[in-house]
């Protein structure tokens, strides 16, 4: 009985790993950040190009405007969204970079140091 409660909480615990690293792999993975706004986006663009050759009233040219403001707030959005996963995809290529080439992390070419050579920051100096 002991050795079939081990059993099943092995087991158990290995499902739970499986499901945990499993989902890590999926490519699909927070897509919903980026198509849902962009569909919004397209739509507010698509609506504000018919407005611009439908109409020509003050209210349509606001209603224009309205929609342009959503379709490019949107779009500085994603590009705001966007750099945080570049920016986190330099700082693992610096963590990763001077173990692929050895002598990378302690002397760079010229004065130059990993952070300038990937263009992410470093220390700040002091004054």
């Amino acid at each position: 009985m002991k050795t079939k409660t081990l059993l099943k909480s092995t087991i158990e615990s290995d499902r739970v790993r499986y499901f945990t690293t499993n989902s890590l792999r999926n490519p699909f993975k927070d897509v919903e950040l980026y198509i849902l706004p962009m569909g919004i986006a397209a739509a507010s663009w698509f609506m504000a190009v018919v407005v611009d050759k439908t109409c020509s009233t003050d209210l349509c040219e606001q209603t224009e405007d309205t929609f342009q403001n959503i379709y490019l707030f949107i779009a500085f959005a994603l590009i705001v969204l966007a750099w945080k996963h570049i920016r986190g995809a330099l700082l693992y290529v610096k963590d990763i970079l001077p173990l692929l080439i050895p002598g990378l992390g302690t002397a760079s070419t010229g004065n130059e140091s990993l952070n300038t050579i990937l263009g992410i920051g470093g220390k700040q100096k002091q004054q």
